[in-house]
């Protein structure tokens, strides 16, 4: 069975309009547009001079989550959402943490808090579609990415993994036509042409697919995926045109 890949979650941060107390002029711009331990530290600053900054919590939230420091991650979302109970951000981007830790109901309920607060939140509703994906609750999947693609029409990463769930279900052109979208919306996009080979393959369509794995590893020479892939298809393509042996009457 070919390997397909779903885009990964995306996270959403939102900024405190202002500072209080006597922070460094530029801890504010740190804390919203630096990475890693730079903008930990800048937010860190800005958190001491005005503890009730729930952006700032947020964003360190995200940077400790980047770092894989998941419960720092949670416990910064958790004070956010303390200072701020309707900041629907902080509680998709703590969704993502719950699921990076695998408590995936746990994530579910968090981006259901977030959409209750934002409806047109596209990302809580594309990252809940990746939760119910990983629960094998396909159908409640494909709904949640119909909705963040009615929400943001230009969202590459939501008609790929929605071609993903359709490809589960076996609909291949229904999984094709998303990679084909997809693709359009971003030509570089090595995992849905992977994506699109794996559905070709599955159509016996092995030169489509085999096309398809090459402009995979064109654009991510290291995509083991995808040569992986490449291999079945030209095996299966050379099977197939191998005559069959004659049976000994």
């Amino acid at each position: 069975m070919p390997t397909l890949r779903t885009a990964l979650a995306l996270a959403v941060t939102l900024f405190a309009a202002t500072l209080g107390g006597q922070a460094r002029a530029g801890d504010w711009e740190d804390c919203r547009d630096k990475s890693g331990e730079p903008a930990i530290r800048a937010c860190s600053a800005v958190i001491a001079n005005n503890p009730k900054d729930a952006g700032a919590f947020n964003n360190r939230g995200y940077e400790h989550n980047a770092k894989g420091e998941l419960d720092l991650a949670i416990a910064d979302y958790d004070k956010a959402i303390a200072v701020k109970p309707d900041y629907a951000e902080a509680f998709n981007n703590r969704g993502i943490a719950y699921k990076n830790k695998n408590n995936v109901d746990r994530a579910i309920a968090d981006y259901d808090r977030a959409i209750a607060l934002k409806p047109d939140l596209a990302e809580a509703f594309y990252n809940r579609g990746i939760a119910y994906k990983s629960k094998k609750n396909i159908d409640r999947a494909i709904a949640d990415y119909d909705r963040t693609i009615a929400l943001k029409p230009n969202y590459a990463s939501a008609f790929n993994n929605r071609g993903v769930a359709y490809f589960d279900k076996n609909n291949l052109d229904r999984a094709i036509a998303d990679y084909d979208k997809a693709i359009a919306l971003k030509p570089d996009f090595a995992e849905a042409f992977n994506n699109r080979g794996a559905a070709y393959r599955n159509k016996n369509n092995f030169d489509r697919a085999i096309a398809d794995y090459d402009r995979a590893i064109a654009l991510k020479p290291h995509y083991d995926i995808a040569r992986s892939n490449r291999a079945i298809a030209v095996e299966a393509r050379d099977k197939a045109k191998t005559p069959a042996a004659a049976s000994p009457r």
